[in-house]
């Protein structure tokens, strides 16, 4: 084991549905009330938070470069920076 790190479902990916369940006992007594709870399709595909975590940098030394390098979310950044300033000017 080299480190510790947290995965979670791909419950987006695979659009794994909510279902009611019992809630928690209160005092050894059932509660009537009922949370909902995400019933996973499949338990192939995995989600490291690459943010939050204080080993991020054993992760990205240890997976593939294509599974961690950093993908821009508009091409032109700065065109975008000036069109959400102006709106927020507005």
């Amino acid at each position: 084991i080299l480190f510790k790190f947290n995965a979670q479902h791909d419950c987006q990916h695979f659009a794994c549905p909510l279902i009611d369940s019992l809630g928690p006992r209160q005092e050894r007594l059932e509660s009537k009330l009922t949370q909902k709870v995400r019933s996973h399709i499949d338990d192939s595909r995995f989600l490291v938070n690459m943010h939050g975590l204080h080993n991020a940098h054993l992760i990205r030394e240890t997976l593939p470069r294509h599974l961690v390098e950093l993908k821009p979310c508009f091409a032109d950044r700065k065109a975008k920076h000036f069109e959400f300033a102006a709106a927020l000017r507005e």
